[in-house]
């Protein structure tokens, strides 16, 4: 998660600026910044998004339900 350098691999999930500059995507932050956005629901720990942060949250079944249907 984190290196010798100190600072910690955050997902940001919404666009907020940060000191590493804005979201969303990965950042690199220093530890207390991490936390803050992380108990704010604004990042996840690591390098990869969240669970359904992609897709919008919808599951495969949702997903093939909106495909459109060829005869």
């Amino acid at each position: 998660m984190g290196d010798d350098d100190g600072l910690v691999d955050v997902y940001l999930s919404v666009a907020v600026r940060t000191s590493a500059g804005p979201g969303p995507g990965p950042k690199r932050l220093p530890p207390a910044e991490a936390a803050d956005l992380i108990k704010r629901k604004a990042a996840v720990y690591g390098t990869q998004p969240p669970r359904g942060f992609e897709d919008g949250g919808a599951d495969g079944r949702t997903i093939a339900a909106m495909m459109p249907r060829t005869p």
